[in-house]
């Protein structure tokens, strides 16, 4: 009977030592969890501003394939031609002024959702004669990402495909002939070689 004395109490103290384990392991868990959820936050609004990048990606190819290049402009010149064409596509759309410094375009801040931040800005720059780096920041918030994209470009082999109408030999016309282009009005003008 005396052996059965002495451990008056075990039981508790193990109870007590089991309860702070899993204690402990709630902490842990409780933690953990919520660090899993600040992390996949982070991951959203790093997708949000990935995803406005895409976005103004899509919308400079978009503009580029609104510029047209004559098949006899020089090529130091054919940078400036595209930027005038990006200056006036985007301030005919959106009011937004791009500027041009003479190496690089720059398209400021376009947003797509005010009230939560979502926007894009832009930078074309002329890497090579016929190469454009265009390199889109989306935004959401304060997070940032940017895409660099290289963008190929060329000229037709002759400006004879500027012309809606094109000939060896000589061309008449009776009546009342209207020449109209599609794109732009050089389109409607008449070649003959």
């Amino acid at each position: 009977m005396n052996c059965r004395k002495s451990y008056k109490g075990a039981a508790l103290i193990i109870s007590m030592i089991f309860v702070l384990i899993f204690s402990a392991l709630a902490v842990s868990m409780a933690t953990l969890s919520g660090t899993n959820v600040q992390i996949a936050e982070n991951q959203r609004k790093a997708n949000c501003a990935r995803a406005c990048a895409q976005s103004g990606l899509e919308i400079i190819r978009l503009w580029s394939n609104q510029v047209s290049i004559p098949g006899d402009t020089p090529e130091n010149q054919q940078f400036d031609l595209i930027a005038d064409c990006f200056q006036s596509t985007v301030t005919g759309i959106s009011n937004i002024a791009p500027e041009y410094d003479g190496s690089c375009l720059t398209i400021p801040t376009i947003a797509f959702d005010s009230t939560k931040g979502q926007n894009f800005s832009a930078q074309i720059t002329q890497i090579g004669l016929q190469t454009l780096q265009v390199d889109v920041t989306g935004m959401y918030g304060e997070l940032t990402k940017t895409i660099s994209v290289n963008f190929v470009f060329g000229t037709r082999a002759h400006n004879v495909f500027d012309f809606g109408v094109a000939t060896k030999g000589p061309l008449s016309l009776s009546g009342n002939i209207e020449l109209e282009g599609v794109n732009i009005s050089v389109e409607s003008s008449v070649y003959i070689e």
